[in-house]
C-alpha cells in the first residue's frame, strides 16, 4: 500500500486556472499562488450573490482521538463521489496549522486516494495567510509592550495584559514566559504568553469580517489589556503607539520596494489619526504617475490635510518639495549648506518634463503596466507568491521556500546567472525572505531574467 505523500505526488494535477473554468469562475476573479493554488477576488461574491442557492452538506465528528477522526478524508471521498456522479461540487476546508501537522496528528489533507494535492503545500505554508495573521497579532503585541516603554499613556497595568503573541507550532516551553529582561531599554519585565497561531483573536475575525472597512473595525475593538482602572484597553486606542514624541509620519506610497499603494479610503482613518494627534506628514509621491489600479491619491487632497503636509518628489537626482512656506524655510536653511545644487541642465529637463511630457509618462505607465503583469504572471508559473504590485516599478516575490536568506539568495542569483536583483532586507529586517525586482528594464530583458531565475529555482528545488 502507499503512503499518502507517494500518493498525493504522483498524482496528475490540472491548473487552478482550468479547475475554475470549469466551475464559470473568470479568470479576472483569480489570484494565482503558482499553477496549482490560487484565491477568489472580493467581487466574485458580488457577482454571483443572485445565483440560486446549492445544497450544504456539513461533516463533522465528535469527541476526536489525538490522530483525528477522518473528517476531511470523508469530506474529500464524498466530494469525489458527487463529482462522478456528475454534480458541480466544492469542498470547503479550513487551512492545517504547522502544530498538527508536525505533531502526533500529522496532516489535514485528507488520506490515501481522497486527499487535497498539492498536499504539501496545503500543509505548508499554502498560500501565507497564517504568516500574515501571525505578524499582524504579533505587531499588535509589540505595540502594546511599545506603548508600556514609551511613556504609558494609557496607564495601562503590565499585570493585565491578555494579549498573548502566537506562532504557528507547538512549543510548550513558550506558554508562559517572561519578557522585557535586560536593560532599562529592553521593555517592561512582565509576564508574557504564547498560543498557537490558529487560536489567535485575528484568525477569528478574519472568519467573520464581511470585507475589509469590517475587518479593519473588528480589529480595532479588539482588548488587548486593562489600565490601572480597571477599564479596558482596545487595539484602536494604542493609535500605533504614538506617543507626546511623534511629530511626523512618512508616507513612502506608491511604495519601493512592495509597489503597494494607499487608496482614498486607506488614508482616511490615517488623516484623522494625524489631526487627532496634531502631526505632520511627509508624503513621498515620486511614484505619483505611475499607478496601475486606481489615479494616485495624495494625503494632503483630504479635508484638514493640506497645511499638515509636506508633499517631496525625489527622482531624477533632483526633486522638489511642496509645503508651508514657514517649514520649507527652515528646511532651505540646512539643505543649502549640505547639498550640492543640482546640474543646471538636469534642472532645465525637469522643467521641461513637468511642463510638456505628460504624454510620454502615459506611454511608461503602459509600457510598465505590461512588464508588471508579465512579471506576477512569470512568478506565479514558479510557485514565487507576491504580493501584486499597483504602483512604481517593483515587485517583491517571496523566496522563504528556499532556506535560504534573501542576500543568498540574491548572491547565488548574482554568480550562477549573472541575473541582479536587491534582498529584502536592504530594506529593513521586514523584508526578509523577500527579493526586490525591478521592472524598469526592456520586456526583452525581463524575459531573459525571467528564464534564467527560472532555471535557478529548478535547481535549488531539485
Amino acid at each position: 500500500m502507499k503512503t499518502d505523500i507517494e500518493i498525493a505526488q504522483k498524482a496528475h494535477l490540472r491548473p487552478i486556472a482550468e479547475v475554475a473554468e470549469s466551475l464559470s469562475i473568470p479568470a479576472d476573479d483569480l489570484e494565482l499562488y503558482g499553477k496549482y493554488k490560487a484565491k477568489l477576488s472580493d467581487s466574485l461574491m458580488k457577482k454571483i450573490e443572485h445565483n440560486p442557492d446549492g445544497k450544504l452538506i456539513l461533516v463533522t465528528a465528535i469527541n476526536p482521538t489525538p490522530a483525528g477522526e477522518g473528517k476531511t478524508t470523508t469530506t474529500v471521498g464524498l466530494g469525489q463521489a458527487l463529482a462522478k456522479l456528475g454534480r458541480r461540487v466544492i469542498i470547503a476546508l479550513r487551512e492545517p496549522s504547522l502544530g498538527p501537522c508536525f505533531g502526533i496528528k500529522g496532516g489535514a489533507a485528507g488520506g490515501g486516494f481522497a486527499q487535497v494535492v498539492p498536499m504539501e503545500d496545503l500543509n505548508l505554508h499554502f498560500t501565507g495567510d497564517f504568516h500574515a495573521i501571525t505578524s499582524a497579532n504579533n505587531l499588535l503585541a509589540a505595540m502594546l509592550d511599545n506603548h508600556i516603554q514609551q511613556g504609558n499613556a494609557l496607564q495601562i497595568d503590565p499585570r493585565q495584559v491578555v494579549w498573548k503573541r502566537c506562532l504557528d507550532m507547538n512549543d510548550r516551553n513558550l506558554r508562559n514566559i517572561v519578557v522585557g529582561l535586560g536593560n532599562k531599554m529592553d521593555g517592561m519585565v512582565r509576564e508574557d504568553h504564547f498560543v498557537i497561531t490558529v487560536a489567535s483573536e485575528i484568525m477569528a475575525i478574519l472568519c467573520l469580517a464581511e470585507d475589509v472597512m469590517d475587518l479593519k473595525k473588528r480589529l480595532g475593538k479588539i482588548i488587548v489589556a486593562y489600565n490601572f482602572s480597571g477599564d479596558p484597553v482596545t487595539a484602536e486606542e494604542l493609535k500605533a503607539a504614538i506617543t507626546p514624541k511623534t511629530k511626523l509620519l512618512v508616507l513612502p506610497f506608491p511604495n519601493n520596494p512592495t509597489g503597494a499603494i494607499m487608496t482614498k479610503e486607506d488614508l482616511e482613518p490615517v488623516a484623522e489619526v494625524v489631526k487627532e494627534h496634531d502631526l505632520y506628514v511627509l508624503s513621498d509621491e515620486i511614484y505619483s504617475e505611475l499607478t496601475y489600479k486606481d489615479d494616485h491619491v495624495s494625503i494632503a487632497s483630504l479635508p484638514g490635510m493640506r497645511d499638515r503636509t509636506l508633499v517631496i518628489m525625489t527622482g531624477w537626482r533632483l526633486g522638489y518639495i511642496c509645503g508651508q512656506q514657514r517649514i520649507t524655510e527652515q528646511m532651505l536653511k540646512i539643505h543649502q549648506y549640505a547639498i550640492m545644487c543640482a546640474p543646471t541642465n538636469s534642472q532645465y529637463a525637469a522643467v521641461e518634463a513637468l511642463r510638456n511630457c505628460d504624454g510620454e509618462v502615459q506611454q511608461m505607465r503602459t509600457a510598465y503596466n505590461q512588464r508588471r503583469r508579465f512579471l506576477i504572471h512569470e512568478f506565479q508559473k514558479m510557485g514565487l507568491p507576491c504580493f501584486e504590485p499597483f504602483g512604481a516599478f517593483y515587485i517583491f516575490p517571496c523566496i522563504k521556500g528556499f532556506g535560504m536568506t534573501s542576500e543568498e539568495f540574491a548572491t547565488r542569483l548574482l554568480d550562477e546567472e549573472k541575473v541582479a536583483a536587491v534582498p529584502g532586507t536592504a530594506f529593513g529586517e521586514c523584508g526578509e525572505g523577500f527579493l526586490r525586482v525591478s521592472y524598469a528594464y526592456s520586456l526583452e530583458d525581463l524575459k531573459e531574467a525571467v528564464g534564467r531565475l527560472g532555471r535557478f529555482v529548478e535547481r535549488l528545488r531539485a
